[in-house]
């Protein structure tokens, strides 16, 4: 049986190497998009899914000038659908992957999560990603932001 899934990203703060917030306007989420002026993101995410399956959420950036870290809370549907693996940190990093969520790519340049988790912690359907490049690198252009794998109860 399929699951209807609503994905909202929200609290989106985007911030160069300076730690000076990229400009941005009180945003609105939308069903799957929050424009901030010169950057888009989005959420590519199923509309439905099938019980028992699994598949990725990717977070979509485009406009990006100089990012070198940021955060957002993605919020969903924690009855429908689980983040696969536990909650995560820094600890459990494997190529490139934290948990079940995995770094970004703006340009072909990593942007790693630095840390992930549920706010509040351990209870699913709001999760809080950190993303920060190493030292003063940044990156520009378009890509995803992260990815996160999920699974269909």
């Amino acid at each position: 049986m399929d699951k209807i899934i609503k994905w909202t990203c929200k609290t989106v703060q985007l911030f160069n190497k300076l730690a000076n917030a990229i400009p941005t306007k009180e945003v609105t989420a939308k069903e799957t998009q929050i424009i901030i002026p010169d950057v888009e993101v989005t959420i590519d995410a199923p509309g439905s899914v099938e019980s028992g399956s699994d598949f990725t959420v990717w977070i979509n950036a485009s406009g990006i000038i100089d990012l070198n870290s940021g955060q957002f809370d993605l919020v969903y549907d924690a009855d429908s659908v689980e983040i696969k693996g536990s909650e995560g940190g820094t600890e459990s990093v494997s190529d490139g992957m934290i948990g079940n969520v995995s770094d970004g790519m703006i340009e072909g340049v990593k942007l790693p999560v630095a840390l992930w988790g549920h706010i509040p912690s351990n209870k699913p359907g709001v999760v809080h990603i950190l993303l920060k490049m190493p030292g003063l690198s940044t990156a520009s252009g378009s890509g995803y932001l992260v990815a996160i794998h999920f699974h269909a109860k």
